[in-house]
Formats: C-alpha cells, sequence, structure tokens
C-alpha cells in the first residue's frame, strides 16, 4: 500500500447540504498577496503564515511610537528592525548571543518542557508563553514550586510549619522558600536552581600601561583579579537559609552573615570609605543629565549618545551593551599617541563594565546601569567609596529577594558568597571534585585566590543540592569555622580586627538601598564569645512591625529610626558598638549559657523538616485521605468537568502526538516506503489512545528529551 503524501494534502470539511455544481463554482480571483496571507493555507505552512502577520503588525507598532515622546526615552526612538538588520553582521552580537545560550540550564529547560502532570490537578504555577520567534513551548512560572499533592496541608490553628515560637522577628517566614521545603513531604521535590546570566569578559591586558594605572588607582581592580566561577549548589545552599528580617544566615550553630571584613580578606576591597549614595547620587538619571555625563566621560555629543543606549522592543533604556563599550573603548594596547582624554575614557568604560559585572550585577547579564556613570564623577573620587560594604550591601539584598518562595533568580558577586563558605564550612567541601586549591597562593593575597572552582556536570546539581542540605542541617557546631582570619591576626600579635567597621551597628548602603548589619548577632566571626541577642544588647535600630511587610515576591522591612546616610558618615558616634566588656574566645565557638536555647526559640535553624514531627499522612493510592468515603457499589459518580487548564493541558498533549504521528508519516510518504502490517496496527492503537494520558509508554513520552531553545537577536 502505497503511503499518501501528507505533507501537501488540504483537508476540507464538506457541507453535504450543498450540490455538486455550487461546490465546483469558480471562486473569484484574489492577488497573490491575499492568497499568501489567507488562511484557508496547507497545514505544513499555517504556522509561517501566522508569523508572518504577527511580525507585521509588530512592525506597525513600532513604526507608530517613532517620532513620539515616550516617558523616560529621548524623543527621537530609533527603528528597532533598522537596528537589527544593521548589527546582524557584527562579532559581538554573535558572541551575546553564546553567552546567552551558555547562562541556561538545560536541565530546568527540560523540566520545565517535558513534565508530565495529571490533568484536572490544581497547580500553584501559572503558564506563560514565551515571546520568542519560532517554535516556542509554554513556560511554567515558578515551576520549582512543588504541586498541592507533594505539600502538607495548610494547619488550621492560624500557624504554619516550622515557624518558630516567636514568630514576630521572622515575619516574613511564611512566604519563604525554606517554609516551602519544610512543608513538602519530601525536602528533595523542593529544590529550586537559580538561574545565572553568564557575562561579557573584558581583558585588562589588552589595553595600555596607562588605562591598567588608573583602573589599579580606582581599587576596583581587585573585584575582577579575585574571579571564581559560579558554584550554583554552594550560592542556592546557603541563600535558603537567610533571612532578611535579620540580614543573616541562620544554621544549627547560630546566626552568620557576610561582615566587612569579609570583603576585605576575600577581595582585598576598601571598607572604609564613603557610602556609594553620598553626594547627589540620584537612582533616576533624567535623559539630559545622562547625556551631560557621556559627554563628560565619554567624549559622545547628544545624538551620538542617543544611538549609544540600549534598545529594547521599540523603547530605548537606560543602559549600555557591555560589548558595545568594549568594542568602542577597548582593544587600546596596540594604538599609539593616545591622549590623555582617550585614555580616561577607555578607563571609564572599564570602570563601567567592573560596576555591572561584579559590584552591582544586574539579571541581564549583557548590560550595565547608566546611573552608575554618576559613580565615575569625579573620576579622582572613585577611589574614596567604600566598595566593600557597598558589594556586601548589594549581595545580602539580592538574598533577601532569593530567600522569597516565587524568586526563581538573583544576582550578585557570588565569589564573595562562595569563598566566604569555603572558609568557614571547609568540611563541606572536602570530597568536592569540583574545587580545587592553589598551591601558589600566599597568605597576604586575597583569599578569593585561593580557590579554583571547576565548572562540573548541570544533570547532578539537584542531587548535590539535596546532599549540601542535608549536610548543613546536621552540621556539628566544631566543623565550623567562626573566624577563618584569626591566625593571620595571631601572627601579627593582633588578637582583635583592627578596623571599626566589623563594630558598627547599622545601614550598609548600595545604589538601590541598604541592608542592616548588627555585630551583635555574629560575635564569634568577629573574635568574641557569643551572648544572647535580646540581653543586654545596645539596639541603634529596631523593626517597625506595623509597617515591614512580606509577600512571597518580597520583603520590606521598615527600622526605627529610619536609616539615612548620617549613620554611616557619622559612625564613630552614633553607631559604634562597645567591645571592651566582651570575652575574647578560646576554642572560637564558645556561647553564652541559654543561647541555643534563646536562638532556637525566635529562629528556624533547620531547613528539612524532622521526621518527629507530626503531619498530616501524605495521600496515595493505597490509602486515601481520612475525609474519603467510599460511595456504594451501585452509584455512578457523574463526569466531573475539566478545569481550563487541564483541556489546555490535554489540547497540548493531544497535538504534540498529532505532531508526531504527521512527521513519522510525512516521512515515510517522502521516502515511498510501505506501512507494513505491524506498522498498521501501531498507528491503528496510537490513534485510538491518542487522548490518554497514560499512554505515554506507547508514545514513547516516558524518556526526557533534550530540548535545544532558539534564541531571538536582541
Amino acid at each position: 500500500m502505497a503511503g499518501p503524501r501528507y505533507k501537501n494534502v488540504q483537508r476540507k470539511a464538506i457541507d453535504p447540504g450543498v450540490g455538486i455544481s455550487a461546490r465546483n463554482k469558480a471562486k473569484p480571483p484574489v492577488s497573490k498577496k491575499e492568497e499568501k496571507n489567507s488562511d484557508d493555507q496547507p497545514l505544513n505552512t499555517m504556522a509561517p503564515v501566522r508569523r508572518t502577520k504577527n511580525k507585521a503588525k509588530r512592525s506597525k507598532e513600532v513604526e507608530s511610537l517613532k517620532g513620539k515622546s515616550v516617558v523616560g526615552s529621548p524623543p527621537s526612538i530609533p527603528n528597532r528592525h533598522e537596528e537589527l538588520r544593521r548589527r546582524s553582521c557584527q562579532p559581538e552580537e554573535e558572541e551575546e548571543i553564546l553567552l546567552r545560550r551558555r547562562s541556561c540550564q538545560p536541565e530546568e529547560e527540560e523540566e520545565i518542557l517535558e513534565e508530565e502532570h495529571v490533568p484536572g490537578e490544581v497547580h500553584v504555577q501559572e503558564e506563560v508563553q514565551r515571546k520568542r520567534v519560532g517554535k516556542v513551548a509554554p513556560k511554567v512560572k515558578d515551576c520549582h514550586i512543588p504541586p498541592k499533592e507533594l505539600m502538607i496541608p495548610d494547619r488550621d490553628d492560624g500557624h504554619f510549619w516550622g515557624e518558630p515560637e516567636e514568630k514576630e522577628l521572622l515575619f516574613g517566614y511564611k512566604d519563604s522558600w525554606a517554609h516551602v521545603i519544610y512543608k513538602t513531604y519530601d525536602h528533595e521535590d523542593a529544590v529550586c536552581i537559580f538561574r545565572h546570566q553568564s557575562m561579557p569578559s573584558w581583558d585588562l591586558e589588552n589595553e595600555c600601561q596607562g588605562v591598567k594605572d588608573v583602573v589599579e588607582a580606582s581599587g576596583l581592580l581587585p573585584a575582577v583579579l579575585s574571579y571564581v566561577d559560579y558554584d550554583v549548589v554552594t550560592v542556592n545552599c546557603f541563600s535558603e537559609r537567610f533571612y532578611g528580617e535579620t540580614d543573616t544566615m541562620h544554621f544549627p550553630c547560630g546566626e552568620m552573615t557576610i561582615i566587612p571584613d569579609d570583603a576585605k580578606q576575600i577581595l582585598v576591597l576598601d571598607v572604609h570609605g564613603k557610602a556609594v549614595l553620598e553626594g547627589n547620587y540620584t537612582k533616576e538619571l533624567s535623559w539630559e543629565q545622562l547625556h551631560m555625563l557621556t559627554m563628560k566621560l565619554f567624549g559622545w555629543d547628544e545624538e551620538t549618545s542617543k544611538s549609544k543606549f540600549h534598545v529594547n522592543g521599540g523603547y530605548t533604556t537606560k543602559s549600555f551593551r557591555i560589548l558595545m563599550l568594549r568594542k568602542e573603548f577597548g582593544e587600546t594596547k596596540n594604538k599609539v599617541n593616545l591622549t590623555t582624554e582617550e585614555i580616561h575614557q577607555t578607563a571609564a568604560a572599564y570602570l563601567l563594565y567592573i560596576l555591572g559585572t561584579r559590584i552591582f550585577p544586574d539579571t541581564s547579564g549583557s548590560r550595565v546601569n547608566a546611573n552608575f556613570l554618576q559613580l565615575l564623577d569625579p573620576f579622582n573620587e572613585v577611589c574614596k567609596y567604600s566598595w566593600g560594604t557597598a558589594m556586601i550591601a548589594h549581595l545580602l539584598g539580592e538574598m533577601r529577594k532569593a530567600n522569597k518562595a516565587l524568586t526563581n533568580q538573583f544576582v550578585g558577586n557570588f565569589t564573595l558568597l562562595q569563598v566566604w563558605a569555603y572558609e568557614h564550612f571547609p568540611t563541606l567541601f572536602v570530597d568536592n571534585q569540583l574545587l580545587k586549591i592553589n598551591v601558589n597562593w600566599q597568605p597576604e593575597q586575597p583569599r578569593a585566590l585561593k580557590y579554583v572552582w571547576e565548572k562540573g556536570p548541570i544533570s547532578g546539581n539537584k542531587s548535590r543540592i539535596v546532599k549540601m542540605r542535608l549536610a548543613l542541617d546536621q552540621m556539628m557546631i566544631d566543623k565550623v569555622v567562626f573566624d577563618p582570619y584569626k591566625l593571620e591576626r595571631d601572627l601579627l600579635q593582633c588578637p582583635v580586627i583592627p578596623d571599626n567597621v566589623s563594630f558598627y551597628n547599622g545601614p550598609l548602603f548600595h545604589t538601590s538601598g541598604y541592608v542592616m548589619y548588627n555585630p551583635w548577632r555574629v560575635m564569634r566571626q568577629l573574635g568574641f564569645k557569643q551572648q544572647i541577642v535580646n540581653e543586654g544588647m545596645f539596639k541603634a535600630f529596631e523593626h517597625d512591625y506595623e509597617l515591614s511587610k512580606s509577600t512571597p515576591k518580597r520583603l520590606v522591612t521598615v527600622y526605627i529610626p529610619t536609616p539615612i546616610l548620617v549613620h554611616w558618615r557619622d559612625r564613630e558616634r552614633l553607631c559604634m558598638v562597645n567591645h571592651s566588656t566582651w570575652t575574647l574566645v578560646g576554642n572560637g565557638d564558645e556561647v553564652d549559657p541559654g543561647y541555643y536555647q534563646d536562638y532556637r526559640s525566635y529562629s528556624h535553624p533547620i531547613v528539612i523538616r524532622p521526621e518527629s514531627v507530626e503531619v498530616p499522612p501524605r495521600p496515595t493510592m493505597e490509602t486515601p485521605p481520612t475525609t474519603f468515603t467510599p460511595p456504594p457499589t451501585n452509584f455512578t459518580p457523574p463526569p466531573t468537568p475539566k478545569s481550563p487548564d487541564s483541556l489546555r493541558h490535554i489540547f497540548l498533549y493531544v497535538r504534540k502526538r498529532f505532531g508526531g504521528l504527521r512527521k513519522w508519516l510525512s516521512c515515510k510518504a517522502e521516502k515511498g516506503e510501505v506501512l507494513t502490517l505491524e506498522e498498521i496496527r501501531l498507528l491503528t492503537m496510537k490513534l485510538q489512545n491518542v487522548e490518554n494520558p497514560e499512554a505515554k509508554e506507547l508514545f514513547d513520552e516516558n524518556k526526557k528529551k533534550r530540548v535545544v531553545k532558539r534564541m531571538r537577536r536582541e
């Protein structure tokens, strides 16, 4: 039996009430353009027709925006499609696309696109469509939240699973990712792998000596030289234990956090300068102010400045593409007769690259906020900022977001967080084959240069996160190094951290806010015996619980008094802690009697729910829920109406199965092959079970397939 050529077959429903003569009546003539855009197309050309229509519609929308004044944008908006065509052959555009592809998590994509859900079940997730060109699959937003059947039902007494006895302090616990893990029957079902954007690199060795000297004098160069590759497992596990209410991580051994001395030891950044918000820093500069700064720092006139800002979706954004800056100002090593102005322009572009990728990175990965230009003006004031505390504040501020239940991406200087974990929890990484020790490291060098992280396979990240989560919950206090820099201080006969910033109790500022640093909570990290936090503690700031609020996406902490720049600027007089009465540690882990009892009363020290906690039984097929009453034998249940979500899910996998059958038959027809009797039986069986969700094995759906994403040029 010769297989039909299904590829170009067009099926139409014929109205039996219409005669043959009426159906054969000649149609009115149409133009080729109308015929091409018509919906009366073969099945294999319908998708291209729809894409062509949508592309034309978007082009009209962009054309309608040209020349109009949009809020926060220049009067003239360049045509995005002309911009894309103009840049289509530029090599840096291809590099940016490769960086985006490398930043994707294949394991996450497979789970999003291939994970099957039971039709009719209620999901917490919200499905959204990827706005990309070509074949796209629906993306599940907040897909790391386990389905409801895997989670313990909420308590009916007004309390939450795992909440502390004194729940006033951690008021955002109910919306935290730690709460999701605790209330999941099996914590292995609650694993969130944060997405990470790869960032373009800019090698300073390709620049002239004059540029190197200016960058080194700024005090920002160590942030580039002391870089460690992204360790996704460590970043995820330690962010699970961070609470923005105290800006500390909660472990079984007590509270710990990244202190100013850590930034000084790990990255050799200054922690004594002025806050980045000092002076006339504005979080959102006007276009006129940005054009003035680009004229001063880059030598651009207003028209050139407008053309250099990144255009996204027809709108001009207040950001620069890093690859554009590198192409515009980089590669000065081989240039001759450079003027002082040109050297300063290249140095300003490189410092902007450091601010956007090392100090204050954002989720874009390939762009840098143009508002950072004001931190470079005047140029000789760059070295006077406290870059170490600014980096800590930005990282901890992002970890506040990472602790929320619906967050799936956060950024920051992960080198600081990773090396901090390597130094304070060394036993976690003894058998880790991906972490190498630099044998050439010297004590006078930054601690970050001591470690080399080798990127491993992505496929095992979930199991490694579960393993580290268990290890942290069971970590004994003698395995934790609270003060890893004590040996160096003892050699210098300096038992106490010499800088006074470590004993400052107040806000640490970054460009968009602040975090609160309280040395009373982490006394062992400063070399002192830990006291009970709430007894005899000098409280420079207290929570305003009435105005503080928490949602599954955001935490807002309000303090009394309101933190302002004066607290940092005049910290010697206003916010310094008197540590003269504190007791120096011997072993490094000493605490006052009753500290752990008090700590556990307001904290959430473990993430995994202990087996001793009584919870409702997990519903299974063998053990139905207690509220279920078996119906009588002669009772026929009415059909359950399907929800819109389940109907949409059925439609998706039915369309997928029909697509596979069509592709298989088309291949047979093109090759001129005849279906065998066994293939006809298999085809009949598949058509009979095309709507059956249990027929996964019949359609080879049990094995996950690797998904290759198609990226759109920006």
